[in-house]
């Protein structure tokens, strides 16, 4: 475990491997824990960073925040870790919000991406329901405040992930019964700071077209309903972008669900993008 101090926060990371640098960028619960299997997959042909973004888990605040602009510092913060490596470049693969963060890290920063994979992004004015989905997530927000986050997260699945995955499993564990600390502080970071503010964020479509190239949108294999919004969200990234559209293991947590095929499904990826680039 490393640590690396920038503007305003502690940022607490881990690498392992040998290789390429792949750097993976945490959703909701911010917490570099939802990669350590993914990462163990992939070590013998990657150095594989992942991390807690700022504010969640051991990733430290110091001193006051510019939420205003919270998504670019997110973004930042990510440039600044692939640079403390030595690397000039790396993969990155961001998931749910965190695709939301890689999105903006391409926008801003594309001089550090290879090849950037933007995994089940909620970027809901992608949607043909948008204004309903952002809706939502503000009547999701209002019943966090008045029961708390069991009762939200119960809504926020009903909204988000319609039909059954291999994944419901694991969100049920993680919130039944009385969650861990850890868990209920990073979900409340989340709930004032991010789930209001990320999904409905204005991307810098013209730049992401010009650097389509670099860019790869990633669903989930059992997301492929779509009445599971991030499918059509995807669908119309791809086409909007002129991104390719690679189909996961999985569903929105395959790369923690399903972690051997995950990796092997990204390997060949970056391999099949390798061969044609070379």
């Amino acid at each position: 475990m490393s640590t690396l101090q920038v503007p305003g926060a502690e940022l607490h990371f881990e690498t392992i491997g040998e290789g390429p640098l792949i750097v993976f960028i945490p959703g909701a619960q911010g917490s570099a824990m939802v990669f350590q299997a993914i990462a163990q997959q992939l070590q013998d042909r990657f150095t594989v960073l992942i991390y807690d973004r700022r504010g969640f888990s051991r990733s430290t605040l110091d001193g006051e925040q510019d939420y205003a602009h919270r998504l670019e510092t997110d973004a930042d913060d990510v440039a600044r870790l692939i640079a403390h490596t030595g690397k000039t470049r790396a993969t990155i693969l961001g998931s749910s919000s965190g695709a939301i963060v890689a999105l903006t890290v391409l926008a801003r920063h594309p001089e550090v991406v290879e090849t950037l994979i933007a995994h089940e992004p909620p970027a809901s004015h992608h949607h043909p329901k948008g204004d309903e989905l952002i809706a939502e997530n503000l009547a999701i927000y209002d019943l966090y405040k008045a029961e708390g986050i069991g009762a939200a997260m119960k809504r926020f699945m009903s909204v988000w992930m319609q039909t059954p995955t291999s994944d419901h499993q694991v969100f049920a564990q993680t919130m039944s019964g009385t969650p861990a600390p850890q868990i209920v502080k990073n979900m409340t970071y989340w709930f004032e700071h991010e789930m209001r503010h990320y999904p409905p964020v204005q991307l810098d479509m013209t730049t992401l077209k010009q650097e389509a190239n670099r860019l790869v949108i990633g669903v989930g294999e059992e997301m492929q309903d779509p009445a599971n919004p991030t499918t059509p969200i995807a669908h119309a990234l791809s086409a909007k972008l002129g991104a390719p559209l690679q189909i996961f293991p999985g569903a929105h947590l395959g790369y923690a669900v399903k972690p051997e095929s995950f990796a092997h499904t990204l390997s060949q990826l970056l391999d099949e993008r390798a061969a044609v680039a070379g």
